[in-house]
């Protein structure tokens, strides 16, 4: 104590600490601990030596086929990987071409601009003219982009093409007269509308004008290299695809001669597709992470500044967060793992969970120090006291970690298996390198100086002790508001609305959802339902598609599917049935009437779509050869049927509200219609049929991830309440852990409605800090009380440390919830933060009610005993 020389004291406490059962690892811990202290060069240049092997590995070798460390476009790896509808959207990914190789874009005419070409519908001349020339304009800057031209100039070029019985290919354009072009299109619309009224009420507006349509921007798609589920090439098209159209814009607004219909509205115009998506995603990520990081680490430094008071202790924790970077990321890309939107959690938890324990070890290490010892006994009684509480927390961190290898995702499992890496990382190099690096470092060993025990910490445990029953009573009353309000949780099944920012040049309020509002403004009113949005549910067809009988079944499934009064009309379930599109192309030989006829069967209601598609296996095999051949219409058949005719995909398009139990209804909805078609017998034996999609996709996730959350809880609860009895053989000790880890997730559920955050599938990771490192702040306490016999000095000295631990947890989390990606993000980040605040006032609040200086304290005949031990 005369090394203070200041009026900052350690309170008083028994010099002989209590022998406890866990401190058998206390002694070969503090011969580590103080042995790396001893050895610091040797353990500096160990320690540098793994991480250069690390930092290799995020470094691409095309030698050895090592691709560094790479960005996942593979978004399977959060659906459930054994499931076979899963399996199913992995093989048709896989196999088909182009799937992934379009860009869709809103064409929305603009009424002022409109009206100086005298244009009030995009079906008029000039606005099929416009559609084209947009499309003409991508065509010339991405020369990936193919034949496929946008929806609806596409469609007027086929007529053109049939009307020439698809003769020559040359005819593949649109008409050079207006007159002949209005005609044209005034006859199709017309015949369309007479079949049916459930198209034209949703694409025409208020007044009965026809203003907007979807466009198309198809491209030829990149070969995948060996690795990559979404080729990265793609993904760089899709980009460039939206340059493009960005470049146009400006072309517009400059009054370019090469622009002769300016008449699209530009809030309208920003090009989708999993290109552009994924790249979208990507720069999000990299955002989140240029822009957060520096504040964090601003944040880690003044926290770290303000609980040592010395410059150099400060890089010491800093240099070993930085070291647990390298090693983990070094470690996925040796794996051969890639980053993905859930890898960014990796970030805080490293910062925030990475410099608890450089803070328990450092401040324990003055602590002695300020007791009197030298350097190598700081160490060597840092070891055997914070080591193994350290040891402990670790072991509970990475039970429930692990755990979620066996979630049956790999996104989840790869989080589980880096995070424990991680914080496996975090415990040794506390152990080795901090003792090793302040054996080099004169300033970091002067620093005790400086060091104060705390002041709020043991006065919050005095103020509980003294009023338990105060505190008690508040305890029960919150605790049943917050259990009440658990009832207000909400799920999230709409991930894509929910994703971005309202102001995102993307997805935002005043882009591609105001594209989508503007879409469902029209149509969902027109079917009665308009609290809906659409969802796009995907089937997969797999087995022989050249078989009749496969042909028949499709058929079939689609009236089935169609009857649902969920379904927007007829023409979205057919148009991209591979047998209507060959039905279609046979159709097209015949001319503008065949076409028009095939048109027309496929729209109207309960009237099975089998066009003109050949009946017999070479007359399928025939036209898919022909089809294949053609430039113009191949692209179109890349997007829906394997290179093998053994898998295509049957897109179901429907409406259907938010909610968990909407969503599971849509998801029974549509497999009651697939058992309605198999119980009639029309299923082949060989053909399977898979669905994926927005809505059952996310319902699947949750269903599985709200069980596994709930199974992680208890599995970690228990783990957490062995290891502290197999450690303190105390009673008490495990109600002290039990009811801050049982209470604090009731809490956490009954706090989160106020802030609007909805069960998620990012709200995983605040799930694991519950069930994980909740623990983690009681153990120290815990401990360290009944090591020393005193919870007042405990809560003075490495109390101090645990506040310090959740400040800095509850920043780096918090600053992170400002990442640009909501829904898997920003979201569970902030749920973390608010976890971490629980975590803490239950700590205080129940621990000292539970363990007071009477239940810890160390009795006289204990005293003696210890003392002989201590002679021998």
């Amino acid at each position: 104590m005369k090394d203070k020389g200041k009026d900052e004291k350690l309170p008083e406490f028994s010099q002989t600490e209590r022998k406890l059962p866990g401190d058998v690892v206390a002694k070969p811990l503090g011969n580590l601990v103080s042995g790396c202290f001893r050895r610091g060069k040797l353990v500096v240049t160990i320690v540098l030596i793994l991480t250069i092997f690390f930092a290799i590995g995020m470094v691409p070798i095309e030698s050895i086929g090592k691709k560094g460390l790479k960005f996942s476009t593979d978004f399977t790896t959060f659906l459930p990987t054994e499931d076979p509808n899963t399996k199913a959207m992995k093989r048709l990914l896989q196999k088909t071409e182009g799937l992934e190789a379009i860009e869709m874009i809103i064409t929305v005419l603009d009424p002022d601009k409109a009206a100086k070409y005298g244009v009030t519908n995009i079906t008029d001349p000039i606005g099929i003219r416009a559609q084209d020339e947009l499309w003409h304009y991508i065509k010339d800057r991405v020369p990936e982009v193919n034949e496929m031209n946008g929806l609806l100039a596409h469609i007027y070029c086929y007529i053109n093409y049939a009307n020439h019985a698809m003769e020559d290919t040359s005819y593949y354009m649109l008409p050079e007269g207006d007159a002949e072009l209005k005609v044209l299109g005034t006859a199709v619309w017309a015949i369309i509308g007479q079949i049916t009224g459930q198209l034209t009420p949703f694409l025409t507006g208020p007044e009965g004008q026809f203003d907007w349509f979807i466009m198309a921007v198809g491209y030829e798609p990149a070969e995948k290299k060996p690795g990559e589920f979404i080729s990265l090439e793609n993904v760089e098209i899709g980009h460039d695809i939206r340059a493009a159209v960005e470049e146009y814009m400006r072309d517009c607004e400059a009054g370019s001669p090469e622009i002769k219909y300016d008449i699209f509205d530009f809030e309208y115009l920003i090009p989708l597709g999993v290109g552009t998506g994924m790249y979208h995603l990507t720069e999000a990520s990299i955002w989140s992470a240029e822009y957060l990081i520096p504040p964090i680490v601003i944040f880690i430094l003044v926290a770290l500044y303000l609980a040592f008071r010395n410059i150099n202790t400060v890089f010491i924790a800093l240099i070993n967060l930085l070291i647990t970077f390298i090693w983990t990321l070094g470690m996925m890309s040796w794996l051969g793992w890639e980053i993905s939107a859930f890898s960014l959690a990796i970030i805080p938890i490293v910062l925030g969970n990475g410099i608890d324990y450089s803070i328990h070890i450092l401040n324990e290490y003055f602590e002695h120090k300020t007791k009197g010892l030298n350097d190598e006994e700081s160490f060597d009684q840092t070891g055997k006291k914070a080591g193994v509480a350290m040891l402990l927390a670790t072991l509970d961190t990475n039970v429930g970690l692990l755990a979620m290898t066996l979630c049956g995702m790999i996104a989840l499992a790869q989080l589980g298996i880096s995070a424990a890496f991680a914080m496996t990382c975090v415990l040794v190099l506390a152990w080795t390198f901090i003792p090793a690096l302040t054996s080099l470092s004169k300033g970091a060993k002067k620093a005790s100086v400086k060091f104060k025990p705390s002041k709020v910490m043991p006065a919050i445990a005095r103020g509980v002790s003294k009023h338990k029953t105060l505190t008690i009573i508040a305890f029960i009353i919150v605790s049943c508001v917050f259990f009440t309000n658990i009832s207000r949780l909400e799920y999230m099944t709409d991930p894509i609305t929910d994703m971005f920012p309202t102001d995102d040049p993307i997805w935002g309020d005043d882009y591609l959802m105001k594209d989508y509002n503007y879409i469902m403004g029209r149509i969902a009113p027109q079917m009665g339902r308009p609290e809906d949005t659409i969802t796009i549910e995907i089937g997969i067809i797999e087995g022989d598609l050249t078989d009749p009988a496969t042909r028949t079944y499709i058929f079939k499934l689609e009236d089935e599917l169609r009857k649902n009064p969920r379904s927007i009309s007829a023409l979205t379930i057919g148009v991209l049935n591979p047998h209507w599109y060959i039905g279609l192309y046979e159709a097209e030989k015949y001319g503008n009437v065949g076409t028009l006829l095939g048109i027309a069967e496929s729209i109207i209601p309960g009237y099975p779509i089998e066009g003109l598609c050949p009946d017999t296996r070479e007359g399928i095999e025939s036209s898919l050869e022909e089809i294949r051949a053609d430039p113009y219409w191949s692209p179109w058949l890349k997007m829906f049927i394997g290179k093998d005719d053994t898998i295509a995909f049957l897109p179901i398009i429907y409406l259907a509200g938010y909610g968990w139990d909407e969503s599971k209804a849509l998801k029974e909805e549509i497999y009651r219609a697939i058992e309605e078609v198999e119980r009639d017998g029309y299923k082949p034996d060989d053909v399977e049929f898979y669905v994926e999609g927005l809505r059952t996709s996310t319902y699947n996730f949750l269903a599985i991830t709200s069980a596994w959350s709930w199974i992680l809880f208890f599995f970690a609860l228990a783990a957490s309440l062995i290891l502290i009895f197999l450690f303190v053989r105390k009673g008490r000790a495990v109600l002290a852990v039990a009811l801050p880890m049982v209470f604090s997730c009731m809490w956490w559920l009954g706090i989160i409605p106020l802030f609007g955050i909805k069960i998620n599938p990012g709200l995983i990771i605040p799930i694991i800090f519950i069930t994980s490192i909740a623990p983690d702040y009681c153990d120290h306490l815990i401990w360290n009380s009944y090591k020393t016999g005193s919870v007042e000095y405990t809560f003075s000295t490495t109390g101090k440390a645990i506040m310090f631990s959740a400040i800095t947890d509850f920043g780096v989390f918090f600053i992170f919830s400002f990442a640009y990606i909501k829904a898997f993000v920003a979201q569970p980040m902030a749920a973390v933060a608010i976890c971490i605040a629980i975590m803490f006032l239950l700590t205080n609040m129940l621990i000292p009610a539970l363990l007071t200086e009477k239940d810890v304290r160390i009795e006289k005949q204990g005293k003696k005993e210890l003392k002989k031990e201590v002679k021998k």
